[in-house]
């Protein structure tokens, strides 16, 4: 569904973008949650087409600008995975958090940050900037596959 709009060079620049914010939040930690937060929504926001973004919500900077204040950064993260998306979150003994978000035609994307906001902002971005890819079984459901429950 998405080859053709992949194949363009917007798809391209945009692409490359949300693989400069993940490199930027793995090398640098003088970008605050907040300021990736925006990042992330401007990106999705400027998709060039709304298929690109797909499993994800565009949200509103007034909605961005007021979780931010009231100090939701994680609470704002999570909001940008939509509802027909999945994801699960992990926090280590150490404190840092390992996210995985599954997208539409997108496959399983884990991302692991030293705040919740950072590592789900790292695996949405990892998961939009690759193209999408044919759909495959789950690995939950492949794991299942034939157990019976008692």
């Amino acid at each position: 569904m998405h080859h053709n709009l992949e194949n363009s060079p917007n798809w391209g620049r945009w692409s490359r973008e949300l693989e400069l914010l993940v490199d930027w939040l793995l090398d640098n930690d003088a970008m605050s949650d907040g300021d990736a937060l925006r990042r992330l929504a401007e990106l999705i926001r400027h998709a060039p087409h709304p298929d690109l973004a797909e499993g994800v919500l565009a949200l509103e900077p007034t909605v961005i600008e007021h979780l931010l204040a009231a100090g939701a950064a994680e609470t704002l993260a999570l909001r940008f995975i939509s509802a027909d998306s999945g994801f699960f979150v992990s926090r280590g003994a150490a404190g840092e958090y390992l996210v995985s978000v599954v997208l539409a035609d997108r496959g399983e994307t884990t991302a692991a940050g030293t705040s919740l906001a950072r590592a789900v902002v790292c695996a949405l971005a990892m998961a939009l900037s690759r193209p999408a890819q044919p759909a495959a079984t789950p690995l939950m459901a492949q794991a299942t596959a034939g157990a019976t429950l008692h």
